[in-house]
């Protein structure tokens, strides 16, 4: 029979519970925050493997208060990395993990003014299938047969119905329930501010919104229009900013 693992002397063992309790707090008050996520996914597979070892350690003893500690601490570890990951690979909006969604974001800071809305470059709706890139500062030329958005073009379906804006601006802001009157002013307040950002619109449905910035770096939004398989049409204002 195999030997049972050792346990961790007791220091070793109050420096690992230590460890673990910093690596749990910092992920979570990070995603409270909507911190970087891959901090917070460091963090959380840090207090993972922490308490996992700590387990390990107690294989075959009784199950006492340390142990029912520890396993509590890893299913901490454990949500908040699965929350971080949905975040960053999903690009889901953040909300917050208890309690009511958070009220829709404001357009502009609340102690700031709104911003003029200077004269659109674009506005206008445009139709999508699968491989096209648009430029739409060249007055929405789309070419087709693409595999991603790069040079002047600013947007690109893909062939599994997911867009993404051009390689040097990738980021997508969501802008839920965002009229096109207040479109520019809370597309400054989400990108200035690194609001709901994720890398790329996933899973596009009707009605869903987000501001982006095109290859020039002119602030631009869209409201998904109709969703369908390999096709998308979009209401797409691009400003002169």
């Amino acid at each position: 029979m195999s030997p049972k693992p050792s346990a961790p002397n007791p220091s070793a063992r109050r420096l690992l519970d230590a460890l673990s309790i910093v690596a749990n707090v910092s992920a979570v008050v990070g995603v409270f925050q909507n911190k970087s996520h891959i901090i917070i996914i460091i963090a959380a597979s840090l207090a993972l493997a922490t308490g996992a070892y700590l387990l390990i350690g107690r294989w075959g003893k009784p199950l006492g208060r340390q142990a029912a500690f520890v396993i509590l601490m890893m299913l901490a570890g454990s949500s908040t990395l699965a929350v971080s990951i949905d975040r960053l690979v999903l690009g889901t909006p953040s909300q917050p993990i208890f309690g009511p969604p958070a009220s829709p974001t404001p357009s502009v800071a609340p102690s700031s003014s709104p911003s003029p809305t200077p004269k659109p470059l674009f506005s206008g709706a445009i139709t999508l299938t699968s491989g096209d890139a648009i430029d739409l500062e060249a007055g929405g030329r789309i070419t087709p047969n693409q595999s991603l958005a790069t040079g002047s073009n600013d947007l690109f379906l893909n062939d599994t119905n997911g867009l993404a804006a051009n390689a040097d601006h990738a980021d997508f802001y969501s802008a839920t329930n965002t009229s096109e009157s207040e479109a520019y002013a809370r597309c400054v307040y989400l990108i200035t501010n690194d609001k709901y950002r994720s890398l790329g619109a996933y899973y596009v449905s009707a009605n869903d919104q987000y501001c982006f910035k095109t290859s020039d770096g002119h602030i631009a939004w869209f409201r998904s229009v109709q969703s369908e398989t390999h096709k998308k049409v979009l209401s797409i204002r691009v400003w002169d900013k």
